[in-house]
């Protein structure tokens, strides 16, 4: 889990990454304690670690790191997501 720390080299030359023009980037970030800093976290990874820069959309959920993906926000914001992507693309047009 090196990788993941918040000083690993990788993870910034990651972070410092354009995704190309076509790409939206958006985000779900779990917020339910505060650390001992005062900053909120998801129990894991604290918030200024889980926002990115340039995000189109980004959505608070009340939900541990473990338990986010689980929960009824962040499932309806990923269907949001598809369906725009879709929209976006012209696949959603049916016929």
């Amino acid at each position: 889990m090196q990788l993941l720390r918040p000083n690993s080299p990788l993870l910034k030359v990651a972070f410092e990454l354009q995704p190309p023009c076509w790409v939206s980037l958006h985000s779900v970030v779990g917020v339910v304690h505060h650390s001992v800093t005062g900053e909120r976290t998801d129990c894991v990874v604290p918030e200024s670690s889980a926002r990115y820069p340039g995000v189109v959309s980004e959505l608070d959920v009340r939900a541990s790191h473990t338990k986010i993906h689980h929960h009824l926000e962040t499932v309806a914001e990923i269907e949001r997501i598809l369906r725009q992507h879709l929209l976006e693309t012209g696949l959603g047009q049916g016929g």
